[in-house]
């Protein structure tokens, strides 16, 4: 045989092998963990949106607020100092991806509420809990099992008070990250960062709104300006499931918007309108498209954020006009910090992206609608 013969079958047998080997468990696991890493390697670091900031709590941030090193010592007022600053600077909204399940001193609680309510934009993080639960017959004998997950609220002074609440889960394989949910369809709720786009582009609802009804469709009405977390949570499902009893709604709005130029919508207002379009049509689960290594989002360290600028005077925080701030536990410096996750950017001294980071960077995938997409085999 010949050897371009010999050639073309090894590399036809070669091909279908990874073909089959993609549509297993196995195949997917290997794309996420090699595949992935060569395409970031590949690529290197780019340059994240502009209209997201983290504000970073560190080892030292305890030391600069003259408070204890750990952050759950600290009295809940200083974040409500926090929200009065950065709603000043003209924040769009703050996120704060901290637990505030469980109470602390009332009049703390109080003060932190009340700046949560006063501000108008602040998303609070709901933890996911998870557990297996058992399944049993009528005689007592165990069946099966099913997986069972259920959202913790924080406590209520601070949930009534919330513009929006989200979880954001962070599915791992083989330890590292590479996706994150847009929607928990298990407890039927947007997620933290999913909700916070919602709210950020809130201005331009009304083109969204109005591409709907140019297709046919009833858009539902805009949440009042006074809304809370239980009126945007129920908006947002509405238009989930818009798009989910409409399979092809995204494709006629993108040509919708593409081609017509009668829409009425500002050149600088259709991008946004693409990235609720792509919140909504897109799918639960999308793969992180990564920025670089820890730090690439802008990040403001929390002391400064929250005014004290005698700790560093030295150093100016950005413009946060219009930006999206995300509030957590994020470290450049500390391989052991806290909330931290293995991705292909972790540093070569051990400092993984932060949970906080990580929630940002999903935030910025859907702003700007360049979350991943695997290629299809059928092309």
């Amino acid at each position: 045989m010949q050897r371009w013969i010999k050639g073309l079958i090894a590399g036809t047998v070669t091909a279908a092998v990874g073909v089959l080997l993609s549509l297993t468990p196995l195949g997917a696991s290997f794309e996420q963990s090699v595949g992935l890493t060569w395409l970031f390697k590949l690529r290197g670091p780019i340059q994240a949106p502009e209209d997201v900031v983290v504000v970073a709590i560190d080892d030292q941030t305890g030391s600069h607020l003259g408070l204890s090193k750990l952050p759950r010592e600290w009295p809940r007022s200083v974040h409500g100092r926090l929200i009065e600053n950065l709603t000043r600077q003209g924040a769009s909204v703050i996120v704060f991806d901290i637990d505030f399940q469980l109470p602390k001193q009332a009049e703390d609680d109080a003060a932190f509420g009340k700046a949560v309510a006063d501000s108008g934009r602040v998303i609070l993080v709901e933890k996911l809990d998870g557990k297996r639960q058992r399944l049993m017959n009528s005689s007592g004998k165990q069946t099966g099992s099913v997986w069972v997950e259920q959202l913790a609220l924080p406590i209520p002074v601070l949930a009534t008070a919330a513009k929006g609440l989200g979880p954001f889960p962070l599915p791992k394989v083989q330890v590292a990250v590479h996706q994150f949910w847009a929607f928990k369809q298990s407890v039927g709720a947007p997620t933290m960062p999913a909700t916070a786009l919602q709210v950020h582009l809130m201005p331009i609802y009304p083109h969204f709104a109005r591409l709907l009804e140019k297709a046919g469709v009833s858009a539902p009405p805009s949440p009042a300006e006074t809304a809370r977390a239980p009126e945007m949570l129920a908006f947002m499902r509405k238009l989930r499931m818009i798009f989910s009893k409409n399979p092809e709604l995204g494709e006629i709005l993108r040509e919708m918007l593409a081609n017509e130029n009668n829409l009425d919508i500002p050149s600088q207002d259709r991008p946004r309108v693409q990235a609720l379009l792509g919140l909504y049509e897109g799918d639960d689960q999308r793969y992180l498209n990564f920025y670089g290594p820890p730090g690439s989002i802008t990040t403001i360290p929390y002391h400064l954020a929250a005014g004290n600028q005698k700790a560093d005077s030295g150093t100016k925080i950005p413009d946060l006009t219009g930006k999206v701030v995300f509030v957590g536990f994020s470290d450049l410096y500390d391989p052991g910090q806290p909330d931290r996750f293995y991705t292909v950017f972790t540093n070569d001294d051990g400092v993984d992206l932060s949970g906080v980071e990580i929630a940002a960077t999903s935030f910025g995938n859907l702003l700007t609608d360049r979350s991943l997409h695997p290629p299809s085999i059928l092309g």
